[in-house]
């Protein structure tokens, strides 16, 4: 799988993860999610790790490396 295909494949999920991060970072802090967005923080947050041991480990671009950190 090539960087573009893997990025189009993930970019969804990864876009979730940061937007209840974002949320939870808010004034309110973790208050403010609701329960959907708790039940889907850590499967999110296990792939997106995931995600960026396999880009580490086939010498994926340094920036989308970046993004995953």
């Amino acid at each position: 799988m090539d960087e573009r295909e893997f990025v189009a494949r993930k970019r969804a999920d990864w876009d979730r993860l940061a937007a209840i991060v974002d949320l939870a970072n808010s004034r309110k802090g973790l208050r403010a999610l609701g329960r959907e967005e708790v039940r889907s923080l850590a499967p999110l947050y296990r792939r997106a790790s995931s995600d960026l041991a396999f880009a580490r480990a086939h010498a994926i671009s340094d920036d989308l490396i970046m993004r995953l950190r």
